[in-house]
């Protein structure tokens, strides 16, 4: 177990970018957990950590973690508050990995990101499952739905726009505007909400 006194240790760092770059935690297939609720929930969950980091306040439960199989990093005390998000940290922060979800048959799954007000989060997670029930959506954006998809509806405008005798010229422009209705659609961040 490694004892950290600088901010400017690596996993400090490292757990800085984490906090403040939600690509960064996307690409690290990273989450970061701060405070004892939502650790005994992920653990509750049957997951595991891939890290843990207490303040030194909170050394004595660090032979628990270790015995659990995770690794552990101890911060002294001015130093954890560079790695917790929340402004009256807990003492705990855990790195957990993001699992990848599996395609349902009939539900939804729903991740929420950089959530700090609770009271918020069942509202924000009710409207967000709401639209995404009434709309169904195929992809979260344009990129995620499949190419040979977009090829389709692409051939399939264009075949209508020529039936309606269009020039070619103007084919191209029509397609491109009628594409954007299909995405706002099919694709969730196109989509206008659905409680608008």
């Amino acid at each position: 177990m490694e004892t950290i006194r600088s901010r400017q240790n690596p996993l400090v760092q490292q757990v800085r970018r984490l906090l403040e770059r939600p690509r960064e935690r996307q690409q690290a297939g990273l989450a970061v957990l701060d405070g004892d609720h939502l650790v005994n929930d992920w653990l509750s969950a049957g997951r595991a950590f891939e890290r843990v980091l207490l303040a030194e306040s909170r050394a004595t439960e660090a032979a628990a973690w270790l015995t659990r199989g995770t690794a552990v990093a101890l911060l002294a005390d001015t130093c954890f508050e560079a790695v917790s998000p929340v402004a009256s940290p807990t003492g705990i922060v855990a790195l957990a990995r993001i699992p990848i979800a599996t395609p349902v048959d009939r539900g939804l799954i729903l991740a929420l990101d950089a959530v700090q007000e609770t009271r918020v989060l069942e509202t924000r997670a009710k409207d967000v499952a709401m639209h995404v029930v009434a709309m169904a959506p195929q992809a979260l954006a344009k990129e995620d739905l499949d190419p040979a998809v977009v090829e389709k509806e692409r051939e399939i405008l264009s075949d209508a726009a020529r039936k309606e005798g269009k020039p070619e010229n103007i084919i191209a422009k029509m397609i491109e505007g009628r594409l954007r209705n299909f995405f706002s659609q099919c694709v969730l961040l196109e989509q206008p909400f659905v409680k608008d």
